[in-house]
Parts: structure tokens; sequence; C-alpha cells
């Protein structure tokens, strides 16, 4: 039969059968070998060698050391986080039923027979514990290689290569030096996974001490441009590799970061948050909060020319050297702006577009509209266009506001709190800062 929009009626629809009982929800979750291991042996020897060199492929994210060689500032961030790639391990672990072989038995020292006390330890759980020795991983490794099945032995071998494959040149050859130097019978995956996690931990531990102290030690001022997002994407990646490991302070470390600027108008917007944690003690900002208002003010001040940035390949960037500090003087505008209309000629951000070219374009995922009005290409739409007059009262009133909510607090007795939300006095000078950025858009 036809069906109105022209297709034909199936003449069978497949239908659900239920199983007779449901599954637990850690059967339902869990994840279905391709191959069980005590099914390898009926495998052809084609597709055994096929099953091994998929086991054995390197997982898309390797293990790696966390380096802090890195002297650049600009080169403060790497992208490694280690529990994403042990998850990956451990899930490919799964796929191939390999995960038998870290799952570490203790032989009965009484038996002749092979048998085990009833205790195991889990190492991919257990791998950063310090009364976890060397000798238990190797006693259980030459233990499965003399009592296990085939199947035991293949999982040592397939996981040790699997981990080779999927370690950082540097790491695997740290750790195959070691491996060097052990008896062949305790070689296997969960002696390579052992050495290799002290390695990545001991390293850790002090790239993650000398990682806090480059944030610590961070000067925008030496980066080229002073270029803000690229400052905050320093900060959050670094953040996000310290991991658990991030100090208390994070929040005034990077507070204090911000005011590392060459220009004052900027720090002083940090120094204004401190000072509003200072007097209101339960006045606290978080670091999303902290690196939303940095990266908002500085579009801001590149948009109204008040931020130069030299020797930068954007094209919408000016030579800070004509306008340094930006503390006034000849052929300055009211906003900072240079009124040297031969230097704006030549500058990318005021030539209009040509006949036929469309009046809006992208630059570092951010829409720019030529403003005829502006004479420039600004983030605002020519009707949203605010001139300088109603630009200069809403600054004003808004510093009106940052000023009365401050001397509130001032005055304030301790322990005493007003009607008014608390949350947005303590963080006027936020609203302060994104004021500027929602006028000029």
């Amino acid at each position: 039969s036809t069906t109105p929009t022209g297709g034909t009626t199936p003449t069978s629809v497949p239908s659900f059968t239920p199983r007779s009982t449901q599954r637990s929800n850690t059967a339902a979750a869990a994840i279905r070998p391709r191959v069980k291991q005590e099914d390898r042996s009926s495998l052809s020897t084609k597709a055994y060698d096929t099953l091994q060199a998929s086991a054995v492929e390197s997982l898309s994210s390797k293990f790696d050391l966390m380096s802090s060689a890195e002297n650049n500032d600009e080169k403060l961030t790497g992208t490694y986080t280690l529990n994403m790639v042990l998850q990956q391990f451990i899930r490919k672990l799964k796929i191939y039923d390999l995960q038998r072989a870290f799952i570490l038995i203790q032989p009965d020292p009484t038996a002749t027979d092979g048998s085990v006390l009833p205790d195991i330890i889990p190492l991919l759980d257990d791998y950063d514990k310090q009364s976890l020795q060397q000798y238990v991983v190797e006693r259980s490794v030459e233990h499965m290689r003399k009592w296990g099945e085939d199947f035991d032995i293949e999982n040592l071998e397939w996981s040790q290569e699997l981990l080779e494959n999927s370690c950082s040149e540097e790491l695997r050859n740290l750790v195959s030096e070691q491996m060097l130097e052990i008896n062949t019978i305790y070689h296997g995956g969960p002696l390579f996974f052992y050495l290799m996690m002290k390695i990545i931990i001991r390293t850790t531990n002090e790239a993650t001490r000398k990682l806090i102290e480059r944030i610590r030690n961070l000067n925008i001022s030496n980066i080229r441009g002073e270029n803000i997002l690229q400052v905050t994407s320093l900060i959050r990646g670094a953040v996000t590799r310290l991991g658990d490991k991030v100090p208390s302070d994070i929040t005034d470390i990077v507070l204090k970061v911000y005011q590392t600027t060459s220009y004052e108008k900027f720090n002083r917007l940090f120094e204004q948050m401190e000072v509003n944690i200072k007097i209101n003690t339960g006045a606290k900002y978080t670091l999303q909060e902290i690196t939303s208002v940095a990266n908002s003010n500085y579009q801001e001040m590149l948009d109204t020319d008040v931020w130069q940035n030299p020797g930068s390949d954007n094209a919408f960037l000016t030579n800070k050297k004509t306008n340094k500090n930006n503390k006034g003087g000849k052929g300055k505008n009211k906003r900072g702006g240079n009124n040297n209309d031969g230097n704006k000629k030549q500058h990318k951000k005021y030539i209009p577009p040509q006949q036929g070219e469309s009046h809006t374009r992208k630059w570092n995922d951010i829409t720019l509209h030529w403003c005829p009005k502006c004479k420039a290409w600004r983030k605002h739409t020519p009707s949203q266009h605010v001139d300088q007059d109603e630009y200069e009262r809403r600054r004003r009133d808004e510093r009106e506001q940052m000023s009365k909510a401050t001397k509130t607090s001032d005055t304030q007795p301790t322990g005493v709190t007003t009607d008014t939300d608390a949350s947005s006095a303590d963080k006027s000078s936020i609203t302060f800062a994104s004021s500027f950025r929602r006028w000029k858009e």
C-alpha cells in the first residue's frame, strides 16, 4: 500500500521480545568483550591475529609526563589529563577481556597446587597507594605465568604491548629502561603499568609545584601583545592540568596576575575587586567570574582603541608604541583613541567595506559590523550605536552605583545585613566591568 508521502507500508514490523528476566543495572551497563578470553583459542589464525592487532593498538590519547620544562609564559599550558587516558585504557581492557591480569593475586605460601589467598588487590584502583610494593605486582605476574591459563599469558603480554603503544616516546623509554633490569618472568602489563604510573606521579608532583609557581609569577606585560584572551586560556588550561591540586588561593593569585599589564585602567579593575574582598569578608569571586571580566573588558578596550597590541598578527590590532600606557596626551580622544586620521587609514579596523562587500565579518570568533557613525568595524550594529555623550553618561551612572555600594559596605556594622542582595553589592565591580561591553555592543 502507498503512504501519503509516496512510500510503501512495510509488510512486517520488527517486534521486540523481552527476555524472561530483567538484567541488573550492573549487568546492563557492563561492557561486553568482543571475544571472551576463554574463547580466543577457538578463533581461526586470521581472526586471532586480527583480534590481537586491534587489542594492542594505541589509545587515541597517550599516557605522558606532565612537563614543566617550558620557560615561555605563552607555553604554560598543555592538555594532558591523566584520568581521561586512564579511563580509555580501562575501557579497552574490558572490550578485549584483558582486565583479569590487573587483579593482583597473592599466592598461598603453604600450598603446592598453585592456590591463592582470598585477598586480591585491584591494581587499576590502588596503583597510587604507598603501601603497594613492586614485589607484590611481580609475585602476581609470576604466579599467573606459572599457574594461569593460556589466556592469562595473553592478557599479560597483550596489555603490556597496548601500554607500550599508548605511551609517549619519552615515558615509554623511561619504563623500558627499568623493565630491562627486571627478570622477564615478572614482565607483563601489570608491572609496566605499575612502573609507568610511579614515574607519572613522581614527575607530576614536581611539575605541579612548578606549574603553580609559574602561575604566581605570570607577568602579562611579558606576553606578546598582552593578549588577555590568550592569558585567560593559559590560566584556565593550567588549572585544568592541576586538577584537584589547584591551590586554595587560586582566585587571589589570578587577581594579582591580571594587574601585571601595562594598562593602569585594566589593572585598577582587579585592584578594586581585591578591595571589595577585603572590605566585605563574605565577598568571593570564582575563577570563571574573574576571567570572564578580564576577557570582556579587554575586548571593550580593544574596541575603543584603548588597548593596542604591538607586533600582533591580528588584523584589527594597532601598535601600542604610538600610545604607550594610554596615559593621555596629544592626539587622544575621550575614549583613549587616536585622532590622527592618517594613522587610522593605515589600520584595517578603519578601512570600510568596498562596494559589494559584506558589512559584517568575523575576527577571532567575534562578529564585527561596519558602523558608519564610528567609521570603524565595531561589535555593535549601526542601529545599536550609542553616541559619545550617552556613553559617558552611562559610565558615570555605573561608577556612582559602584561607589554607593562600596560606601554602604564600608559603614555597615559587622554582622548586620541590609535588604539589598549582598551578592550584587559584593560583586559590583563585575557589574561595572561588564556594563561597558553591554552598552558598546
